[in-house]
C-alpha cells in the first residue's frame, strides 16, 4: 500500500513500510535510477542559471560513472564536468513523514466510524507518541486511540492520558472550537543531523572518476533544508577550504534548492583574480 504525499513543485514520493516496519521511500512507475537522474537534471539546470558561468542549458548530459554525473558546454566551446552530490540526512523520510501517515491513518479511520463525527465535529485532537515504537506498532495502534476517544464525553476538552495505550502514546490533547474532527501528531522534535562534511569527504576521498575535463563538484540541498547558522555546515565549508587541493575538483559549490541560492563557492571568482 502506498501513501501519495505532495512534497513541492509537484514532485510527488510514495512512502511504503518494509517488513521492519520501517520508512521506505519509492518512485512509482519508474526505477529509483530514473528517479535520481531526473532530480538531478532538474537541480542542474536551476543552478546553472546562477552560476558564473554562460552554461548552454542545451549541452546538459547526464553521464555514467566512473565519469562524473554532468557535463555541459560554455559559451565559448569549453567543456565542463560535475560531480553532484544530495546533503541529505538518512533518517529525514523516516522522521518527518511517518507523522504524516499516522495522521492520514486517524483521518481515514475515524471516518467509518458515525459516532465519531458527533462527539468531535468541533474538535482538534493532538496524538503524542512515544517514540521508543516503531513506525508499525504505532499504526496498528490507530484502531484503539480511536476507540478510546470515544468512551470520552461527546464534549470532552483537555489533555487525557489513556492508562490502556501508555506504552504507545504519551497523551491525547483535545481543544474545541475547530472544524472537526481534525487530527495532528505532535512531531517528536527529533534533531535532523547535516551531513554537509561526510558528502564531501566521500566525493574528495571515496570515489575514483574519470576525468576528461575541467571538474568540479556541487554538493546541493533539495528535500532537506538549508540551516546557514549551522556549526556543522561551517565545518563543511572549512574542510572543503583544506583539502580541495587533495582532489579531482577544482572549485566546491554548495547549492541550497530551496531558496534557489548558491550558499558556497570555493575558491571564489575574487580570489582567482587577485
Amino acid at each position: 500500500m502506498y501513501t501519495k504525499i505532495l512534497i513541492k513543485n509537484k514532485k510527488i514520493l510514495y512512502i511504503s513500510e518494509s517488513s521492519k516496519g520501517n520508512l521506505m521511500i519509492k518512485a512509482k512507475g519508474e526505477s529509483v535510477k530514473n528517479k535520481s537522474t531526473k532530480n538531478e537534471i532538474r537541480i542542474f539546470k536551476k543552478f546553472a542559471k546562477l552560476c558564473r558561468y554562460s552554461i548552454n542549458p542545451n549541452s546538459i548530459k547526464k553521464k555514467d560513472p566512473p565519469e562524473p554525473d554532468i557535463s555541459c558546454s560554455l559559451s565559448d566551446g569549453s567543456i565542463l564536468a560535475f560531480e553532484l552530490v544530495e546533503i541529505i540526512d538518512k533518517n529525514y523520510a523516516r522522521v518527518f513523514y511517518a507523522p504524516f501517515r499516522l495522521k492520514e491513518a486517524l483521518k481515514q479511520q475515524s471516518q467509518k466510524r458515525k459516532q465519531f463525527e458527533v462527539n468531535f465535529n468541533n474538535a482538534l485532537i493532538d496524538v503524542a507518541f512515544n517514540e521508543k515504537n516503531s513506525f508499525r506498532r504505532k499504526m496498528n495502534s490507530v484502531p484503539r486511540i480511536l476507540n478510546y476517544l470515544l468512551t470520552l464525553d461527546k464534549t470532552a476538552k483537555g489533555i487525557f492520558k489513556p492508562q490502556n495505550l501508555i506504552k504507545i502514546v504519551k497523551d491525547i490533547s483535545i481543544r474545541r472550537g475547530f472544524t472537526g474532527p481534525k487530527f495532528h501528531v505532535v512531531h517528536s522534535g527529533a534533531y535532523i543531523y547535516d551531513p554537509c562534511k561526510e558528502k564531501i569527504k566521500s566525493k574528495f576521498f571515496e570515489k575514483n572518476y574519470k576525468i576528461s575535463s575541467r571538474t568540479e563538484l556541487l554538493a546541493y540541498y533539495d528535500l532537506q533544508p538549508f540551516l546557514p547558522e549551522n556549526n556543522l555546515f561551517h565545518e563543511c565549508q572549512k574542510f572543503i577550504i583544506e583539502h580541495i587541493k587533495k582532489s579531482v575538483f577544482q572549485r566546491v559549490w554548495i547549492y541550497s534548492g530551496r531558496e534557489n541560492e548558491i550558499v558556497f563557492i570555493h575558491p571564489n571568482f575574487e580570489m582567482l583574480n587577485r
